[in-house]
């Protein structure tokens, strides 16, 4: 209560799974929010703060995750107040967070992998990458998966899947922003073109009978 009215954030409490621990985690966002597309960033330890930042100066809606609690990249999201999706500290990516962020992950019109050491907790997050590029969300890769594997190649196979899948490689973060502006103009406000308009958008043929008199084909008069 103290915190929420000293920040005029809502603090939610946590219990770590591996310790038992009660953990606070601060929700809510700032008062300003960019209204541009939405963009889905997968980093973590700092190595996605500075691509945040960028995000939101151009206008980007971003959401974050999964990312651990008291992590840097955690606390940028945080301050810029953005989406996140969270983990308790020191935990492996649990299934109701990956679910989430696969969730966040597809309602987006990019996701950005970032150059984040991927270790068996996670892992799960490339899963998500996997899940949006499934339904047709474009995937922004750094480059350099096989030196930030720690999973024994298990991530570099997924990373391998998603790029044979067609996930676009860069070779630097701000290779992968200049990308996502290429892809996503920050400016953008139209569905794109991989994106299937829902059903109920279509407009059904209009009936030859029911087009107006002036489009109808007029013929010649007979000659009495």
């Amino acid at each position: 209560d103290l915190i929420s009215r000293a920040y005029g954030r809502a603090v939610v409490i946590r219990y770590n799974p591996a310790t038992g621990r009660p953990y606070l985690s601060v929700t809510g966002t700032g008062p300003a929010r960019p209204s541009g597309p939405r963009v889905h960033v997968i980093c973590g330890g700092g190595t996605g703060a500075e691509l945040l930042a960028r995000c939101v100066e151009s206008g980007y809606r971003v959401s974050v995750g999964v990312v651990h609690v008291m992590d840097s990249d955690h606390a940028a999201a945080q301050v810029l107040g953005l989406d996140v999706v969270e983990e308790a500290p020191f935990s492996p990516v649990g299934e109701e967070a990956a679910r989430s962020a696969a969730a966040a992950a597809r309602a987006s019109t990019a996701v950005v992998v970032a150059p984040v050491p991927v270790g068996p907790g996670n892992l799960r997050n490339l899963g998500v990458a996997a899940e949006a590029q499934a339904a047709g969300v474009p995937v922004i890769i750094v480059d350099g998966a096989a030196d930030r594997d720690f999973c024994g190649g298990t991530a570099t196979a997924a990373v391998d899947r998603l790029v044979a899948g067609g996930a676009r490689v860069v070779p630097h973060l701000q290779a992968a922003f200049e990308m996502l502006r290429r892809l996503v103009p920050p400016g953008w406000r139209q569905r794109p073109a991989w994106l299937p308009r829902p059903a109920c958008s279509r407009r059904p043929a209009r009936p030859a009978w029911s087009q107006p008199a002036c489009s109808r084909r007029a013929w010649p008069a007979r000659r009495s």
